[in-house]
């Protein structure tokens, strides 16, 4: 798997790289603005966007003191969630959880959803110091989606599909059966994502658990 590309400052990665889609220029040169040049960015190979903010001394600067934690995760968001990849971060990025840790430190985590659905691997989360002050943002989110949201195959014809698909690539038989989990979910898959490539087609899936004995439990 290909790695992120580190980036000392977003003005260096501006400066320097050549090499990131014209669609995230205009989105690292605010960042640069933001942050006078402070911040650490990583690029992701798969999306072109970026896996890492960090943002340094700037970040108490970035929202005023004593602004509500979630409103600066929110509006953290808002302001950098289009680096990561979300065409539309507001719609597309919703939360998930908030994790207080023992440091002190806050860690916010929203998942990316096309008209509703969830995007495999899409997470974007916000990283607050213990005064609730932005510290990083982390994750990636799958840019330029256009598939339909609504599935031709229904969750039991899929479960069926994926048990039979299984049995046959495992050798299994009516002796050593499979069966599909119940509640399969449906998800969004730009192919190639967990390989670090990028340009991969995407696709609406059906996500099936097939289990059989102690020993096989696999996602089809």
């Amino acid at each position: 798997m290909v790695g992120p590309v580190l980036l000392l400052t977003a003005g260096l990665a501006h400066a320097q790289t050549g090499n990131e889609p014209d669609r995230w220029t205009e989105a690292i040169e605010r960042l640069d603005a933001d942050t006078e040049g402070a911040a650490i960015v990583a690029f992701e190979p798969s999306t072109g966007g970026v896996s890492l903010i960090r943002f340094g001394a700037a970040g108490p600067t970035l929202f005023a003191p004593g602004t509500d934690q979630m409103d600066v995760a929110e509006r953290s968001i808002a302001r950098y969630g289009d680096l990561f990849g979300a065409d539309d971060p507001g719609e597309q990025l919703e939360l998930v959880e908030i994790r207080h840790e023992w440091r002190g430190t806050t860690r916010v985590h929203f998942r990316q959803v096309h008209d509703g659905v969830a995007v495999f691997g899409g997470a974007v989360r916000v990283h607050l110091d213990a005064q609730g002050a932005p510290l990083a943002m982390s994750g990636l989110a799958v840019p330029d989606i256009a598939v339909h949201a609504t599935p031709n195959l229904g969750p039991d014809e899929a479960a069926t599909l994926a048990v039979d698909a299984a049995a046959e690539a495992l050798g299994f038989t009516p002796n050593r059966p499979l069966f599909a989990e119940p509640g399969p979910e449906l998800s969004v898959y730009r192919q190639g994502l967990v390989r670090g490539v990028a340009g991969g087609p995407t696709h609406l899936v059906w996500d099936v658990v097939v289990a059989g004995g102690p020993v096989v439990r696999e996602h089809i």
